[in-house]
């Protein structure tokens, strides 16, 4: 009876100083609310988004739909057609003969662990700084190669992490804050369209 009183003394005084420590840390530090949407709250350097294709300085493909991406994909989320074309330069895509004519993306099945961008070998895949991935329909996670122009258009000229953005001395220039210049490429669903 004696050594029962003792253990639950004990558990006591452990349960007690497990709640003093919570207690001192909710008094001694200090509390930040990020006011989010109007503030975004800082990003990892190598944070990896959501997928886009980029374009050169011309406004062209770098795609060449070689299906490099597809294949190192681990969930097997990427799906890409390429074709040739015999078209001029002038009335292409891009600057290669091949393009990719079919390029679908499905993010709900991505593990966004970044193979595919380091698998491309014309660094035309890259990931957004964009954080916010929640849908209301599995379809709006499906990403077809004009939704991920417009993720690159959106974030243009902030890092992403690519080919470039993976080594560390490209550290120095990332601050951590990225706004988007367009709005998103799936419009937001209106109020209640997401209990149909």
């Amino acid at each position: 009876m004696l050594k029962d009183i003792k253990d639950a003394v004990e558990q006591s005084l452990a349960i007690f100083r497990g709640l003093g420590v919570t207690l001192r840390h909710i008094l001694r530090e200090r509390r930040v609310t990020t006011q989010y949407p109007e503030q975004r709250p800082p990003q990892a350097f190598r944070y990896r988004g959501i997928h886009q294709l980029r374009l050169d300085e011309n406004g062209k493909e770098l795609c060449v739909g070689c299906n490099l991406c597809g294949l190192v994909c681990p969930a097997e989320c990427i799906y890409v057609e390429g074709a040739e074309t015999d078209n001029p330069e002038e009335e292409r895509v891009t600057h290669y003969e091949r393009f990719a004519r079919v390029y679908i993306l499905n993010s709900a099945r991505c593990l966004y662990c970044g193979f595919c961008v380091e698998a491309c070998p014309t660094d035309a895949l890259a990931m957004t700084p964009q954080y916010e991935l929640g849908e209301y329909h599995r379809r709006d996670c499906i990403y077809d190669k004009e939704d991920l122009i417009k993720n690159y258009l959106r974030w243009k000229d902030q890092a992403g992490y690519g080919i470039e953005w993976c080594h560390p001395e490209k550290l120095p220039e990332w601050t951590g804050h990225a706004e988007p210049l367009t709005p998103p490429s799936h419009a937001a669903p209106a109020i209640g369209e997401h209990r149909q």
